[in-house]
């Protein structure tokens, strides 16, 4: 596949530009994972407030039932109406009673109205005996029924517990119709052992003292089973929406450490991330949740202006590799349709670039070996003879010249694809397995499969630049033909990873620039088909000078070949472009192979030094 000159430099702009791709990706996913922790921070945070004050709610409440066993064990001849009415002055105690006021953290002051009264938190204060039937209560309503099947109530008196709560009761207060609640029940051995002090608290009542949060925010409690029994959304709430037992944060919150969640709500059904934490008096879970397009807005916002800038800066950058690349294009097709018009004898017309490059320089050389080939024709119109040996001539040079360039851009276009092209395939492979782990969840694997990619596309610029380097080795004009062929072999034994050793026989002769650029091509391209098809382990090189001559062998302990199937079988370029190269520099190229036993080729060439007649 053929490239213009504007494809392969947005190629080019777009290889150079995939690094900071990458990196931009990394930065805004940072900056979007740092966002999104600062919100979880200050969710959690808030949900560990909440904890802390339900604990302290849950204290104060006991103290009350203490307080009211107290009350009744104080004084035992008290009747049913005077204990009805010693628990009425506990739950809410009149203007004119003396009633002890506990201490209440300044970080938790809405808790100060409870340790005053237990109204509007409590809905009935009551006294049980040991078979759970009530003997006094506020309301008195409540004198008289049986609460032995209420759990707290069962917890203290059959199982022995200190106290016990109820988790989450659709009606709190027993047979009446009210919000959803949860009973304390504390166990008491006066006024009589085996007995109990119990309180009915209505959930809607603990807005009262949990903190105030922003309008997208939420706090929920669930119960040690799983069920919601406050939300600060809403307190009209179907079983199904009540029930988040199924999630899987409600489980890992249960180890009493703080946790965090994305996950859609039974409640509304929109996406919620937030945290929660243990309610360690009561084993269970207190959650600040924020809807998360509320949570992540700024964050996204944010990523979408980079992104849209960052695109922006692509495209400017891919339209400017596109507007260069037509502005280098356009002189080197202005050439081809002159060199064409050449081809085909119209020597008269002339071609005008002012690039000031080498494309210039270039123009006006096709200028002056047209108007050369136009004296010369003209000089020559009598000889035709002449004329016709002279065009034959031309014709042969063109013919084999076009013959070197395109095996040179063929063997070019091998390692191109032989290399280059499969490191990138490579990568693009390693780049969709990065994505299907990040995907997937798994950023470690993804980081891997990242960096798998990275050095697969270091890999291809060190490629580009070898072939780069292939195209014209520099050396050869400032070091000499011996000093680059011993850097070359050196870098090519490091690269390959096979042992070549190069010797010199005889006092080396710098040939003139052709020559030099020929023998360095010849060895570039056996030592390529050897790393590439030969398998050996070791290869020897030695250049013997004579006067006027040199002799080069190239040897390697590889497969070895056939040289009659080489000879049948086409497209064998390697092997055809250094013989043809050794036959236009005056010499000639023979090959020694036989499968299983290596291959030797020596290179026979006379030499002039530079200047010489």
């Amino acid at each position: 596949m053929h490239l213009s000159i504007r494809s392969k430099l947005t190629i080019a702009f777009f290889l150079v530009l995939l690094p900071f791709l990458f990196l931009e990706f990394l930065n805004i996913r940072e900056r979007t994972a740092s966002g999104r922790q600062s919100v979880i921070a200050n969710l959690t945070a808030s949900a560990q407030t909440g904890a802390a004050t339900m604990d302290a709610f849950i204290a104060e409440i006991i103290r009350k039932e203490q307080l009211a066993a107290q009350v009744l064990s104080s004084e035992r001849s008290l009747s049913g109406d005077d204990m009805n009415t010693a628990l009425a002055q506990i739950r809410a105690p009149g203007a004119g009673a003396t009633v002890r006021v506990l201490p209440v953290p300044i970080v938790i002051p809405k808790l100060e109205t409870l340790s005053r009264s237990l109204q509007p938190f409590a809905l009935y204060l009551v006294y049980v005996d040991t078979q759970g039937k009530v003997l006094a209560a506020d309301p008195p309503s409540m004198v008289g029924l049986d609460l032995a099947a209420e759990p707290e109530v069962a917890a203290v008196l059959q199982q022995r517990q200190v106290w016990a709560d109820s988790g989450l009761k659709a009606d709190v207060a027993p047979g009446e119709a009210r919000s959803p609640g949860f009973g304390v029940c504390l166990g008491v051995r006066v006024p009589a052992p085996g007995q109990a002090i119990c309180a009915g608290v209505d959930a809607l009542t603990l807005r009262d003292i949990l903190p105030v949060l922003a309008p997208s925010d939420q706090i929920v409690i669930l119960d040690n089973t799983g069920k919601v029994l406050y939300s600060s959304k809403s307190s009209d709430l179907s079983s199904a929406q009540r029930d988040w037992s199924h999630l899987p944060f409600a489980v890992e919150a249960a180890g009493n450490r703080p946790t965090s969640a994305d996950f859609v709500s039974p409640i509304d059904g929109k996406q919620y991330i937030g945290a929660q934490t243990g309610i360690s008096s009561l084993g269970w879970q207190l959650g600040v949740y924020r809807e998360k397009s509320s949570a992540l807005a700024a964050v996204h916002a944010r990523t979408q202006r980079e992104v849209l800038v960052f695109a922006i800066f692509v495209v400017a950058a891919l339209a400017l590799a596109q507007g260069l690349g037509s502005l280098l294009s356009q002189p080197i097709l202005e050439l081809t349709a002159h060199a064409r018009r050449l081809s085909q004898g119209d020597l008269k017309r002339r071609i005008s670039i002012t690039t000031g490059d080498e494309t210039q320089t270039l123009a006006e050389t096709f200028n002056s070996m047209a108007e050369g080939l136009d004296r010369t024709i003209g000089d020559l119109i009598s000889a035709q003879q002449e004329i016709a040996r002279q065009s034959e001539q031309l014709q042969q040079l063109l013919v084999r010249t076009n013959a070197v360039q395109e095996d040179e851009r063929k063997r070019i276009a091998f390692d191109i694809h032989d290399g280059v092209i499969q490191l990138v395939i490579a990568a693009g492979y390693e780049l969709q397995a990065a994505a299907r782990q990040v995907g997937s969840g798994n950023p470690a694997e993804a980081r891997r499969k990242l960096d798998k990619a990275r050095q697969l596309m270091d890999h291809t610029v060190s490629e580009m630049r070898r072939i780069v380097f292939d195209l014209h080795p520099t050396s050869l004009d400032s070091r000499g033909l011996v000093p680059s062929l011993e850097k070359y072999t050196a870098s090519w034994q490091e690269t390959a990873g096979i042992s070549c050793v190069f010797s010199v026989e005889g006092k080396p002769i710098d040939p003139p620039s052709e020559t030099k650029v020929g023998v360095y091509r010849i060895v570039q391209e056996a030592l390529t088909n050897i790393r590439k098809h030969a398998g050996a382990t070791s290869v020897s090189l030695l250049a013997r000078f004579d006067p006027g001559h040199l002799t080069l062998s190239i040897e390697d302990n590889g497969a070895g070949f056939s040289l009659e199937e080489v000879r049948a079988a086409s497209g064998h370029l390697g092997l055809m472009s250094m013989s043809e190269r050794a036959r236009t520099m005056g010499g000639q190229l023979d090959i020694q192979s036989r499968p299983g036993q290596g291959t030797r080729l020596v290179l026979d060439l006379p030499l002039t030094a530079p200047g010489a007649e």
